[in-house]
Parts: structure tokens; sequence; C-alpha cells
């Protein structure tokens, strides 16, 4: 008799097995499998959360366990550009059995099925478009689950942009000197149907401007962390105390400006011929410059000002506000006083 529990972890079972081996309980695991470069035009952009998220599920997973796995979740737009906006941790066990090819591996598909469901309530635009797992290679038992989102089962719907689901690879190697993050699809070989391949793709990783201010705040936290711990050992902290005590609107106004003078520069230079330019850096600059319509400088002095006036009559009615405050609660204690008195 199995338990309830036992129940919920189905087994996933490649869907190249015979039918009577679809019934065992272990699976026999391809004959190979490789990792090679792919030609495919898709273009993985990560969102830093979604890294977050898995680093934090590999500190967090059951203890004995190797690895951490779950579903991606995002969409494709620009029409070769996916967006991986969102990730969440499915419960898994991967348990060997006689042989080095026999695996018997579960994972709990109603919990992926809930997660997903609940997430899409947020945002119906996020589905389901591949799985990520931790590590430095591809094991074996990542082509059973590849295998299994790329099934209905998962929710993960085909389409031409993006024909089959992609397999996220985090490294956790503490010991390594930046952080391996690579992406994979996978494409099965009609010759030998046993003989599966993944194939990398480019990745890069796109922040939103709310997830750049959260990376600020978490690198200016990291700093004055170590400055604390060099300071504590007598040591010279690498930064020097204005790097440390920037803030908020300061430090995003620098940073801005920083911007604008490489921008210039590199503008200046190709219209001198002292450089190329690239048609990407161009369509960049003109879309960030589209994006607000100014018709002139006056304009934008302007809202400027505008804006600086805002800020200041803000700035004067809370103090205005502080002051009412604390002139009345000086009528309070005299009138309480005068009570007591009588």
């Amino acid at each position: 008799m199995t338990s309830q529990k036992d129940e919920s972890l189905m087994s996933i079972i490649l869907n190249a097995q015979p039918t009577e081996e679809r019934q065992k309980q272990h699976i026999r695991m391809p004959a190979k499998c490789f990792n090679t470069t792919s030609g495919t035009s898709l273009t993985c952009r990560i969102h830093p959360v979604v890294i977050l998220t898995i680093l934090d599920s590999y500190v967090r997973r059951p203890e004995g366990a190797s690895r951490s796995i779950g579903t991606l979740l995002g969409y494709v737009s620009d029409g070769n550009n996916l967006d991986i906006i969102d990730c969440y941790t499915v419960i898994h066990n991967e348990a060997a059995g006689e042989g080095v090819s026999v695996m018997d591996v579960k994972m709990d598909q109603d919990y992926h099925r809930a997660m997903c469901k609940l997430k899409q309530t947020k945002s119906k635009k996020e589905g389901v478009v591949g799985w990520w797992s931790t590590g430095t290679a591809i094991p074996d038992s990542s082509v059973i689950y590849h295998t299994w989102y790329w099934g209905k089962d998962s929710n993960f719907v085909a389409t031409q942009s993006l024909p089959s689901p992609v397999h996220l690879l985090v490294s956790t190697d503490v010991t390594a000197p930046e952080l391996a993050i690579k992406t994979f699809v996978m494409q099965r070989s009609e010759p030998i149907a046993d003989l599966v391949s993944f194939h990398e793709i480019p990745r890069e990783i796109r922040a939103f401007a709310p997830e750049r201010a959260g990376l600020a705040m978490l690198q200016r936290a990291q700093r004055e962390t170590d400055a604390e711990v060099a300071k504590e050992m007598g040591e010279t902290a690498s930064k020097s105390e204005g790097e440390h005590s920037m803030e908020g609107f300061q430090g995003a106004v620098s940073n801005l400006v920083s911007l604008l003078k490489t921008a210039q520069a590199y503008v200046r230079d190709v219209r001198a011929g002292k450089r190329t330019g690239d048609p990407e850096v161009g369509r960049a600059l003109t879309k960030a410059l589209c994006s607000e319509c100014f018709n002139n400088v006056e304009e934008f002095e302007g809202l400027c000002g505008n804006g600086m006036h805002d800020t200041l009559m803000v700035v004067y009615l809370s103090h205005l506000t502080q002051a009412q405050i604390a002139l009345a609660e000086k009528i309070t204690e005299q009138v309480a006083a005068t009570v007591v008195d009588l």
C-alpha cells in the first residue's frame, strides 16, 4: 500500500520509453546527453529576482538534497527575446537504483500546478517557459525533468518562437570568481532515439527600475558591512567614506550624470569618426530620448522647476504640520494643568 504522500509524488517517465517500462518504478536513462552551442536566435533575458530566488531555494533545500529545481515563468517579447520574470521551487526526489543508468525520479506535480495557477492570478501574461536547477553540470536525470516540462502536464505551451522549454542552470560554487549562469534548450536526435543534446543559448541579466533600486541598496549594504568588518579588524576600507555615505537620490543622480556623460562622449566620437557606430546602441539611445516627448529645453526646465516647487511646498507643509501638532500638545497640557488646579 502506498501512502497519500507517495501518490502525490508522481514519477516522471520519458515518452520515448515502451509501455511495459513505463509501468516500472525505475526508468532507464538515455544512452548519452551532451552540451553544445546552438545557432538559435532566441535570447533569454533573466531578471535578478529569479537568480535570488534560486539561490535562496538552494540554501533552504532539504537535508541530503544535492540540488534544487523549479519552474520558470515568463513570456516571449520582441520576436526572439524570452523574458524570464519569476520562478518557484518544486519538491522533487532523486533515488539511485541498481546500476548507474537506473534512477527513480519523482516530483510533486500537484504542487507545481497549484503554484502555476496562483502565479497566473497575479499576472496572466506570465506562463511556464521552462525549468531551472542548481549545479555546475547537467546530470542525466535532467533529461527526465526536461521531457516532462516539454509535455502538456507542465502547462508549457510551445510556440514558433519557443518550441521547447528552456533550462536555466545556476552554479552554487562559492569558490568560483563569478556566478555561472547558463541557459539551454534540448533537441532530440532523429537517427538515434535515445540520444539527446542540450544546446546553450545566449542570455543576459535584465532588471526593471525597481529591481535596480533594490540591487543598489543591497550593494550599498554590502559595502557598509565590508567597511565595518574592515574597521573592526583594523584595516583600511577599500572604498572612500563618500562612496559609503552616498544614499538614495544623490546616488541615483550621480549615476544618471555618469551615464549621460558616457552617452555624450560616445555620440561625439561617432560623429567625429573616431569610432564606428553600433546600430544597437543607436536604437537604444533613440528609444530613451523618445520615451519622453519634450518639445524644447524650456519645457523641460519648466517641468523640473514645477517639480522642485511641488517638493518645496510639501516640505513646507510638513514643517507647518509639525509646528501645529507641537502647539496643540502645549495647549492641551496647559488646559489639563488648569483643570487640575481647579
